[in-house]
């Protein structure tokens, strides 16, 4: 039969956040300014290597940028260290962290110094969680529910979580930790409305779609989310960076494509997957629809 329609969701193209970042970067390299990114403001190796080829420059750390440069601080945040080393070198920069994530660390800071101990619910390696560890005395990481069971934890607790991280993993999180005794227990919800919207999506897109193409850098963690959420609601699902990572093999029986993206995928990239689709899919896959399922 052939691929009749493609089904995009709503959500896709870069978040406000990764677009607020994105135009920070680009306005400053188009000033003619040299620019240090410090880790790659987005995770997404495309826009990365289009960044570089404007000029800009990766880094690691902040030893490694030259006196000339402006350090450009990622969307994902970084520690209060960070920036204590960026002032003593006397470098100027440009903060480009996610408002949410801000929010994120203003809250961990404010609940540390009251004496509460900080728990993060998130990946222990994302870079989002480890900025938001530096503001925080004593924090806990918690990536799966059964990690709270084994916690030992004081009486006063505050729990953040990371803003891209599934929605039904930090309920479950909560649950169980809603099972110990505290003195006191502050919840704070500093997940992304936006990733809730984009999760709730790719489910209703899921189970809607013949096949879903999740299109991302493998590296991002809100990709990555939408991809397993693909996986346990649809019948078929493929995580995907560009072009060459589709294969025709998979369109077989397929007529209805949903297409979702996570939030450090520029727009283009979904409609270049769409026009790709059309031209090599066997099949009237048609206009593409920008709608809820």
């Amino acid at each position: 039969m052939g691929v009749k329609k493609v089904v995009v969701a709503p959500e896709s193209g870069f978040c406000y956040g990764v677009q607020r970042a994105m135009d920070m970067v680009e306005r400053a390299l188009r000033n003619g300014q040299k620019i240090a990114l410090l880790g790659p403001i987005i995770h997404n190796p495309i826009v990365i290597k289009q960044l570089e080829m404007q000029g800009a420059r990766i880094i690691e750390k902040v030893s490694e940028a030259k006196d000339d440069e402006i350090v450009f601080i990622r969307s994902h945040g970084v520690p209060p260290d960070i920036y204590e080393e960026i002032k003593k070198r006397n470098l100027r920069y440009i903060d480009a962290t996610c408002p949410f994530v801000a929010r994120a660390q203003r809250i961990v800071r404010e609940m540390s110094q009251k004496n509460f101990q900080v728990v993060i619910i998130g990946k222990k390696h994302h870079p989002e969680v480890v900025g938001l560890r530096g503001y925080a005395k004593d924090p806990v990481v918690v990536t799966e529910p059964f990690e709270v069971e084994k916690l030992s934890l004081k009486n006063k607790i505050a729990v953040v979580v990371q803003t891209t991280f599934r929605k039904d993993v930090f309920e479950e999180c909560l649950k169980k930790m809603m099972e110990k005794k505290f003195e006191e227990i502050h919840i704070f919800n500093t997940r992304c409305f936006t990733t809730d919207r984009r999760q709730e999506e790719v489910k209703k897109l899921s189970k809607y779609a013949d096949m879903v193409i999740v299109i991302g850098g493998k590296m991002s963690s809100n990709t990555r989310r939408l991809y397993e959420i693909a996986r346990k609601y649809g019948k078929k699902a493929y995580h995907i960076e560009d072009i060459p990572d589709i294969e025709k093999e998979w369109f077989k029986g397929v007529e209805v494509v949903g297409i979702c993206a996570g939030a450090s995928t520029p727009f283009w990239l979904v409609e270049k997957v769409v026009k790709w689709i059309k031209k090599e899919v066997k099949g009237n896959a048609g206009e593409y629809t920008v709608t809820n399922v």
